[in-house]
């Protein structure tokens, strides 16, 4: 997770070392253990976190979350027919009434 979240993906920038050590922090007792993320932190204060180098992906393939919605979906959500797109659930198809 602390790898996922300090390196750059198509869709987000790199969460700062501090960001994502307090995201971790954050998430204990519910996702992480407490163990295991203190012993993290120790290590990467012991060891330092490299990062690479790079500071997008090439061609800059991720929107910033003020983006413009782009092709009927917003920069976290793509539209409903954009390729590999999951069908809407029945309920927001119906309203949640049944037909």
């Amino acid at each position: 997770m602390f790898d996922c979240l300090t390196s750059t993906r198509s869709y987000r920038k790199a969460w700062s070392v501090e960001d994502a050590i307090a995201e971790l922090r954050a998430c204990v007792g519910t996702q992480f253990d407490g163990r295991m993320v203190e012993a993290l932190v120790r290590a990467v204060e012991r060891e330092g976190w490299k990062t690479p180098d790079i500071a997008e992906p090439p061609g800059g393939c991720y929107e910033s979350a003020d983006a413009e919605p782009t092709a009927g979906g917003t920069a976290a959500e793509p539209a409903a027919d954009a390729p590999g797109a999951r069908p809407a659930p029945a309920e927001a198809v119906t309203g949640g009434r049944d037909r």
